[in-house]
């Protein structure tokens, strides 16, 4: 795994969240437009980034990997277990059978519809990572 700058970090943070930003929307500590744009350079050399046509940059299908394994609140690579956790939610409303599903925030998928779950944490039982994923 590539060890990026808190910059670089920063970046790939914000883009998880979002399908493309503008440069002053990546550039949230307001760095200066010189040192910025170095880090947003190695990025997009590393090919994590690209730059799209009309200006934006998102980003590409490695970078999709890479945040897959980045912690987006603590800008820190995960150091999860290799197992996932998965909430299967129902009710019964008015003789219906109800599932929950979530619509998710964040690369990879973003804005996809899916069951609500995510990653094992080393140190956690199934049941709090559960419960911790539910409330994500």
């Amino acid at each position: 795994m590539m060890d990026l700058k808190p910059v670089e970090k920063s970046i790939m943070t914000t883009l998880m969240f979002l399908h493309e930003a503008r440069f002053t929307d990546l550039n949230i500590f307001e760095s200066p437009t010189d040192k910025f744009n170095y880090h947003l350079r190695n990025v997009i050399n590393m090919g994590l980034i690209e730059k799209k046509d009309n200006g934006n940059y998102s980003l590409t299908s490695d970078g999709m990997k890479y945040v897959s394994h980045l912690d987006g609140f603590y800008k820190s690579i995960n150091t999860q277990c290799n197992t996932i956790v998965l909430a299967i939610c129902k009710r019964e409303n008015n003789g219906r059978i109800e599932y929950l599903i979530n619509k998710r925030g964040k690369q990879p998928m973003k804005d996809y519809y899916g069951l609500p779950g995510g990653k094992h944490e080393i140190g956690e039982t199934l049941e709090e990572s559960v419960l911790r994923e539910l409330k994500e």
